[in-house]
Protein backbone atom coordinates (compact mmCIF):
# COMPACT_ATOMS: atom_id res chain seq x y z
CA UNK A 1 0.00 0.00 0.00
CA UNK A 2 1.48 2.91 -1.28
CA UNK A 3 0.30 6.49 -0.76
CA UNK A 4 1.26 10.29 0.14
CA UNK A 5 -0.13 13.02 2.59
CA UNK A 6 -1.91 15.72 0.64
CA UNK A 7 -2.77 19.86 1.72
CA UNK A 8 -6.83 18.95 1.48
CA UNK A 9 -8.32 17.83 4.45
CA UNK A 10 -10.80 14.89 5.41
CA UNK A 11 -10.78 12.75 1.91
CA UNK A 12 -8.46 9.40 1.53
CA UNK A 13 -8.71 7.49 -2.00
CA UNK A 14 -7.51 3.89 -1.81
CA UNK A 15 -6.76 2.13 -5.03
CA UNK A 16 -6.89 -1.78 -4.42
CA UNK A 17 -4.66 -4.04 -5.65
CA UNK A 18 -3.31 -7.55 -4.83
CA UNK A 19 -0.51 -6.44 -3.44
CA UNK A 20 -1.68 -3.69 -1.18
CA UNK A 21 -3.58 -0.38 -1.49
CA UNK A 22 -2.81 2.66 -2.73
CA UNK A 23 -4.72 5.63 -0.53
CA UNK A 24 -5.12 8.90 -2.23
CA UNK A 25 -6.12 12.04 -0.47
CA UNK A 26 -9.28 13.72 -1.48
CA UNK A 27 -11.21 17.26 -0.55
CA UNK A 28 -14.33 16.89 0.70
CA UNK A 29 -17.41 17.97 -2.04
CA UNK A 30 -21.20 17.50 -1.91
CA UNK A 31 -23.17 15.83 -4.32
CA UNK A 32 -27.12 15.17 -4.26
CA UNK A 33 -28.49 11.63 -4.62
CA UNK A 34 -26.75 8.41 -5.96
CA UNK A 35 -24.18 6.54 -5.07
CA UNK A 36 -20.38 7.55 -5.82
CA UNK A 37 -19.13 5.77 -9.25
CA UNK A 38 -16.14 3.46 -8.60
CA UNK A 39 -15.53 3.50 -4.90
CA UNK A 40 -16.70 4.20 -1.57
CA UNK A 41 -16.07 7.03 0.90
CA UNK A 42 -14.51 5.90 4.67
CA UNK A 43 -14.63 8.22 7.64
CA UNK A 44 -11.05 9.48 8.59
CA UNK A 45 -8.31 7.51 8.10
CA UNK A 46 -4.40 8.42 7.47
CA UNK A 47 -1.99 8.67 4.14
CA UNK A 48 1.28 6.58 3.31
CA UNK A 49 3.55 6.78 1.40
CA UNK A 50 4.70 6.57 -2.53
CA UNK A 51 1.00 7.26 -4.04
CA UNK A 52 -0.45 10.70 -5.35
CA UNK A 53 -2.67 12.53 -3.81
CA UNK A 54 -6.30 13.78 -4.98
CA UNK A 55 -8.18 16.60 -4.56
CA UNK A 56 -11.94 17.24 -5.58
CA UNK A 57 -14.65 15.54 -3.78
CA UNK A 58 -16.11 12.23 -4.24
CA UNK A 59 -19.90 12.99 -4.38
CA UNK A 60 -21.65 10.80 -1.82
CA UNK A 61 -25.48 10.45 -1.60
CA UNK A 62 -28.14 12.29 -0.40
CA UNK A 63 -26.50 15.57 -0.55
CA UNK A 64 -23.99 14.65 2.05
CA UNK A 65 -20.88 16.37 1.67
CA UNK A 66 -17.62 13.83 1.20
CA UNK A 67 -15.75 15.63 3.82
CA UNK A 68 -13.96 11.98 4.59
CA UNK A 69 -13.29 8.84 3.22
CA UNK A 70 -11.96 5.82 1.40
CA UNK A 71 -12.67 5.38 -2.49
CA UNK A 72 -11.01 1.97 -3.94
CA UNK A 73 -10.71 1.11 -7.38
CA UNK A 74 -10.10 -2.52 -9.02
CA UNK A 75 -7.95 -5.30 -7.46
CA UNK A 76 -8.38 -9.25 -7.26
CA UNK A 77 -11.82 -9.88 -7.10
CA UNK A 78 -12.16 -13.78 -5.02
CA UNK A 79 -9.82 -16.20 -5.07
CA UNK A 80 -9.46 -16.92 -8.19
CA UNK A 81 -7.02 -13.89 -9.09
CA UNK A 82 -9.49 -12.29 -11.64
CA UNK A 83 -9.28 -8.21 -11.93
CA UNK A 84 -11.83 -6.59 -10.62
CA UNK A 85 -13.71 -3.44 -12.27
CA UNK A 86 -15.67 -1.52 -9.31
CA UNK A 87 -14.94 0.21 -6.47
CA UNK A 88 -16.46 0.50 -3.09
CA UNK A 89 -16.46 3.74 -0.99
CA UNK A 90 -17.16 3.00 2.38
CA UNK A 91 -19.02 6.29 4.26
CA UNK A 92 -19.11 6.61 8.08
CA UNK A 93 -18.49 2.79 7.93
CA UNK A 94 -20.73 1.73 5.20
CA UNK A 95 -20.19 0.52 1.86
CA UNK A 96 -21.60 1.97 -0.92
CA UNK A 97 -20.89 0.50 -4.58
CA UNK A 98 -20.25 2.43 -6.89
CA UNK A 99 -19.74 2.96 -11.07
CA UNK A 100 -17.10 0.61 -12.76
CA UNK A 101 -13.62 1.23 -14.55
CA UNK A 102 -13.61 1.00 -18.01
CA UNK A 103 -11.11 -1.83 -17.94
CA UNK A 104 -10.56 -4.64 -15.22
CA UNK A 105 -7.47 -4.47 -13.80
CA UNK A 106 -5.12 -4.85 -10.68
CA UNK A 107 -1.15 -3.78 -10.15
CA UNK A 108 -2.34 -0.75 -11.65
CA UNK A 109 -1.46 3.10 -9.98
CA UNK A 110 -3.86 5.76 -9.18
CA UNK A 111 -2.20 9.65 -9.31
CA UNK A 112 -4.17 12.33 -8.78
CA UNK A 113 -4.17 14.96 -11.30
CA UNK A 114 -4.04 19.26 -10.41
CA UNK A 115 -7.46 19.12 -12.27
CA UNK A 116 -8.72 16.99 -9.28
CA UNK A 117 -8.82 14.06 -11.47
CA UNK A 118 -7.56 10.90 -11.12
CA UNK A 119 -5.60 9.12 -13.25
CA UNK A 120 -5.82 5.19 -13.33
CA UNK A 121 -2.96 3.41 -15.45
CA UNK A 122 -1.96 -0.02 -16.70
CA UNK A 123 -2.15 -2.76 -14.64
CA UNK A 124 -3.24 -6.78 -15.07
CA UNK A 125 -6.15 -7.93 -17.08
CA UNK A 126 -8.35 -10.74 -16.06
CA UNK A 127 -7.00 -12.72 -18.76
CA UNK A 128 -3.63 -12.43 -16.92
CA UNK A 129 -2.45 -9.80 -19.72
CA UNK A 130 -1.06 -6.61 -19.29
CA UNK A 131 -2.85 -3.50 -20.15
CA UNK A 132 -1.68 -0.36 -22.19
CA UNK A 133 -5.13 1.43 -21.47
CA UNK A 134 -5.73 4.63 -19.04
CA UNK A 135 -8.70 6.12 -17.82
CA UNK A 136 -9.86 9.19 -15.45
CA UNK A 137 -11.92 9.42 -12.57
CA UNK A 138 -13.75 12.30 -12.20
CA UNK A 139 -14.82 13.11 -8.63
CA UNK A 140 -17.23 15.67 -9.28
CA UNK A 141 -19.66 13.17 -11.42
CA UNK A 142 -18.25 9.99 -10.06
CA UNK A 143 -17.52 8.19 -13.42
CA UNK A 144 -14.78 6.47 -15.04
CA UNK A 145 -13.67 7.84 -18.93
CA UNK A 146 -10.82 6.20 -21.05
CA UNK A 147 -8.32 8.49 -21.87
CA UNK A 148 -4.58 8.21 -24.00
CA UNK A 149 -2.84 4.57 -24.64
CA UNK A 150 0.40 3.76 -23.23
CA UNK A 151 3.37 3.61 -25.75
CA UNK A 152 4.04 0.58 -23.92
CA UNK A 153 1.66 -1.92 -21.80
CA UNK A 154 3.17 -2.80 -18.28
CA UNK A 155 2.11 -3.42 -14.51
CA UNK A 156 3.74 -3.00 -11.38
CA UNK A 157 5.42 0.14 -12.07
CA UNK A 158 5.05 3.73 -10.75
CA UNK A 159 3.20 6.81 -11.54
CA UNK A 160 4.53 10.15 -10.07
CA UNK A 161 2.49 13.72 -10.82
CA UNK A 162 5.68 16.06 -11.74
CA UNK A 163 5.64 19.95 -11.02
CA UNK A 164 4.73 20.49 -14.79
CA UNK A 165 1.37 18.63 -13.92
CA UNK A 166 2.83 15.18 -16.36
CA UNK A 167 3.06 12.00 -14.82
CA UNK A 168 6.22 10.01 -15.19
CA UNK A 169 5.51 6.41 -15.62
CA UNK A 170 8.18 3.96 -15.27
CA UNK A 171 9.36 0.25 -15.48
CA UNK A 172 6.91 -2.69 -14.61
CA UNK A 173 6.45 -5.64 -16.22
CA UNK A 174 5.36 -6.40 -19.31
CA UNK A 175 3.32 -10.46 -19.60
CA UNK A 176 4.96 -11.74 -23.45
CA UNK A 177 2.24 -15.25 -23.23
CA UNK A 178 2.11 -17.76 -21.16
CA UNK A 179 4.38 -17.52 -18.20
CA UNK A 180 6.66 -15.53 -19.70
CA UNK A 181 7.48 -11.79 -19.06
CA UNK A 182 9.85 -8.84 -19.29
CA UNK A 183 11.06 -6.83 -16.62
CA UNK A 184 11.20 -3.45 -17.96
CA UNK A 185 13.34 -0.18 -18.32
CA UNK A 186 11.55 2.05 -20.21
CA UNK A 187 9.40 5.28 -19.16
CA UNK A 188 6.94 7.83 -20.84
CA UNK A 189 5.19 11.25 -19.40
CA UNK A 190 1.24 11.30 -19.50
CA UNK A 191 0.23 14.61 -20.55
CA UNK A 192 -2.97 16.22 -18.81
CA UNK A 193 -3.67 18.77 -21.28
CA UNK A 194 -3.41 16.79 -24.46
CA UNK A 195 -4.53 13.17 -22.73
CA UNK A 196 -1.74 10.99 -24.18
CA UNK A 197 1.34 9.36 -23.47
CA UNK A 198 4.92 10.02 -24.79
CA UNK A 199 8.02 8.02 -24.58
CA UNK A 200 10.84 9.59 -22.22
CA UNK A 201 14.18 8.26 -21.42
CA UNK A 202 15.22 4.60 -20.45
CA UNK A 203 16.34 3.84 -17.20
CA UNK A 204 20.00 2.62 -16.23
CA UNK A 205 18.29 -0.76 -14.79
CA UNK A 206 15.19 -2.81 -15.62
CA UNK A 207 12.89 -2.63 -12.29
CA UNK A 208 9.61 -3.72 -10.97
CA UNK A 209 7.76 -3.43 -7.31
CA UNK A 210 10.43 -0.16 -7.21
CA UNK A 211 9.58 3.19 -5.61
CA UNK A 212 9.81 6.43 -7.41
CA UNK A 213 9.60 9.61 -5.13
CA UNK A 214 9.50 13.09 -6.01
CA UNK A 215 12.53 15.18 -4.52
CA UNK A 216 12.31 18.84 -3.63
CA UNK A 217 14.72 19.74 -6.65
CA UNK A 218 11.53 18.60 -8.99
CA UNK A 219 13.92 15.20 -9.98
CA UNK A 220 12.38 11.96 -9.06
CA UNK A 221 14.45 8.92 -7.15
CA UNK A 222 14.14 5.71 -8.61
CA UNK A 223 14.93 3.34 -5.95
CA UNK A 224 15.24 -0.89 -5.94
CA UNK A 225 12.62 -3.30 -7.23
CA UNK A 226 13.36 -6.42 -8.76
CA UNK A 227 15.60 -6.98 -12.09
CA UNK A 228 15.36 -9.70 -14.79
CA UNK A 229 17.71 -12.03 -12.24
CA UNK A 230 18.72 -10.22 -8.87
CA UNK A 231 16.99 -7.60 -6.91
CA UNK A 232 19.00 -4.45 -8.42
CA UNK A 233 20.27 -2.37 -4.87
CA UNK A 234 20.88 0.69 -7.48
CA UNK A 235 19.14 3.71 -7.76
CA UNK A 236 18.71 6.20 -10.66
CA UNK A 237 17.27 9.84 -10.64
CA UNK A 238 15.14 11.30 -13.41
CA UNK A 239 15.87 14.78 -14.71
CA UNK A 240 11.98 16.27 -16.05
CA UNK A 241 14.15 18.76 -17.75
CA UNK A 242 16.43 16.66 -19.59
CA UNK A 243 14.26 13.57 -20.28
CA UNK A 244 17.15 11.44 -18.90
CA UNK A 245 17.99 8.90 -15.95
CA UNK A 246 21.14 8.65 -14.87
CA UNK A 247 22.73 6.62 -11.78
CA UNK A 248 22.82 7.39 -8.19
CA UNK A 249 24.29 6.21 -4.85
CA UNK A 250 23.74 2.20 -4.54
CA UNK A 251 21.37 1.35 -1.73
CA UNK A 252 22.84 -0.46 1.37
CA UNK A 253 20.25 -3.29 1.01
CA UNK A 254 18.70 -4.66 -2.02
CA UNK A 255 14.92 -4.49 -1.76
CA UNK A 256 11.31 -4.35 -3.31
CA UNK A 257 7.89 -4.23 -2.16
CA UNK A 258 9.57 -1.47 0.22
CA UNK A 259 8.60 2.26 0.62
CA UNK A 260 10.29 5.42 0.20
CA UNK A 261 9.46 8.53 2.28
CA UNK A 262 10.48 12.28 1.51
CA UNK A 263 11.51 13.61 4.74
CA UNK A 264 11.12 17.31 5.89
CA UNK A 265 15.01 17.98 5.36
CA UNK A 266 15.22 16.56 2.18
CA UNK A 267 16.16 12.97 2.53
CA UNK A 268 14.23 10.01 1.90
CA UNK A 269 13.91 7.57 4.17
CA UNK A 270 13.84 3.27 2.83
CA UNK A 271 12.07 0.78 4.73
CA UNK A 272 11.61 -2.46 4.87
CA UNK A 273 10.60 -4.51 1.75
CA UNK A 274 11.74 -8.20 0.88
CA UNK A 275 14.69 -9.87 -0.40
CA UNK A 276 14.71 -13.79 0.03
CA UNK A 277 12.82 -12.93 2.84
CA UNK A 278 10.70 -9.87 4.51
CA UNK A 279 13.42 -7.31 5.61
CA UNK A 280 13.52 -4.82 8.85
CA UNK A 281 16.32 -2.59 7.90
CA UNK A 282 16.08 0.74 6.83
CA UNK A 283 18.27 3.36 5.24
CA UNK A 284 18.52 6.94 3.98
CA UNK A 285 18.89 8.75 0.37
CA UNK A 286 20.87 12.06 0.93
CA UNK A 287 20.44 13.99 -2.28
CA UNK A 288 23.01 16.04 -1.88
CA UNK A 289 25.93 13.37 -1.66
CA UNK A 290 23.82 11.29 -3.64
CA UNK A 291 24.48 8.51 -0.93
CA UNK A 292 22.72 6.19 0.71
CA UNK A 293 23.41 5.29 4.38
CA UNK A 294 21.70 2.72 6.93
CA UNK A 295 20.21 3.96 9.53
CA UNK A 296 18.40 2.03 12.66
CA UNK A 297 16.12 -1.31 12.14
CA UNK A 298 11.94 -1.69 12.97
CA UNK A 299 10.87 -3.70 15.33
CA UNK A 300 9.31 -6.10 13.32
CA UNK A 301 10.38 -7.27 9.52
CA UNK A 302 7.48 -6.39 6.83
CA UNK A 303 7.14 -5.68 2.96
CA UNK A 304 4.35 -4.09 1.11
CA UNK A 305 3.72 -1.96 4.09
CA UNK A 306 3.01 1.94 4.76
CA UNK A 307 4.99 5.12 6.39
CA UNK A 308 3.12 8.13 6.74
CA UNK A 309 4.28 10.86 4.24
CA UNK A 310 6.34 13.29 6.09
CA UNK A 311 6.80 15.91 3.79
CA UNK A 312 4.29 16.77 0.98
CA UNK A 313 5.65 17.35 -2.75
CA UNK A 314 7.80 20.76 -3.51
CA UNK A 315 5.08 23.45 -3.71
CA UNK A 316 2.54 22.25 -0.98
CA UNK A 317 1.71 22.54 2.56
CA UNK A 318 1.56 19.61 5.15
CA UNK A 319 -2.32 19.03 6.53
CA UNK A 320 -3.37 21.20 9.31
CA UNK A 321 -5.10 18.81 10.85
Amino acid sequence: MKTSMGPWPGLLLVLATSCGQTPLRLSGSSHAGGAVAGGATFQGGSAGTGGSTVTGGVPGTGGISATGGVFATGGTLGTGGTAGMTGTVVRQGVFVPTGSMTKAREYHTATLLPNGKVLIVGGRGSNIETIASAELFDPVAGTFTATGTMTTERDSHTATLLPSGKVLITGGVLITGGLGSDILASAELYDPAAGTFTATGTMTTAREYHTATLLPSGKVLIAGGSGDIVLPPSAELYDPMAGTFTATGTMTTARDFHTATLMTNGMVLIVGGDRDGQLASAELYDPASGTFIATGSMTAARATHTCPSASPPPGRQPDSG
